[in-house]
């Protein structure tokens, strides 16, 4: 059956790195539904910057098969997948660090039902891979928290997804105790974002509605000092 695909975008600033030098997040795009196991999410991206592209997936939790854009960046898996107890919901994160710029469709491929995924763009981020990738599942807590991860320096950003295997179970908001920014709640769970004012160890905490099983991913990638 096709389902119908529901895409927003959120401007979350201008320029290419926020007044006290520090990664800032830009933009955020969105979509969720799917159909014949793949989604597509319209995106407008400047050149040189951190892309983090979440997704969640249900029926059954298989895994992203590829991540693709017709601008020409070439996406690439953190290694962040995790999976629901049941195996029902599957958590993913990839990205790609360097963008070219243009207006075009980013496509996420795989053999599933349903797809939630959010698209992050970030400045001042350092050139490379992630610096630490953590992941875990559970059955939800009413406060269900992210993996933790460690920092190693101060403006580092930390990335959390959250994914539910119940539909409408999604989170009400970033619980107070953390100091994450919440991104859009979609169908399929929650996204959050922090730019560590320390190096330390950092978690993103979510307050859930009730108890369904769900998986998270975490990264973490260097600001650029240059």
């Amino acid at each position: 059956m096709k389902q119908t695909v529901l895409v927003m975008a959120l401007a979350c600033g201008c320029g290419r790195v926020g007044f006290d030098g520090k990664p800032e997040l830009l933009d955020v795009y969105t979509a969720d539904g799917g159909s014949s196991g793949s989604v597509s999410v319209p995106v407008t991206l400047a050149s040189g910057d951190l892309v983090i592209a979440a997704i969640a997936t249900i029926g059954p939790a298989n895994p992203v098969m590829q991540m693709t854009d017709d601008i020409g960046n070439a996406y690439v898996s953190a290694g962040a997948r995790a999976v629901s107890p049941g195996s029902t919901v599957g958590c993913e994160i990839w990205y790609v660090n360097g963008s070219k710029p243009g207006t075009g469709t980013l496509t996420a491929t795989a053999p599933v039902n349903y797809f939630s995924v959010w698209v992050a763009e970030l400045s001042g981020v350092a050139p490379g891979p992630p610096l630490a990738v953590f992941e875990a599942s559970a059955i939800a807590p009413a406060i269900t928290s992210s993996p933790q991860v460690t920092t190693t320096g101060a403006d580092e950003v930390v990335f959390a997804l959250l994914g539910v295997d119940t539909f409408g179970a999604v989170p009400t908001g970033v619980d107070p105790s953390s100091p994450f920014a919440a991104l859009d709640d979609l169908q399929l769970g929650a996204t959050a974002y922090y730019v560590a004012a320390t190096d330390g160890d950092y978690a993103a905490a979510w307050d859930v509605p009730f108890m369904p099983g769900t998986c998270s991913s975490i990264v973490a990638f260097a600001a650029n000092k240059q």
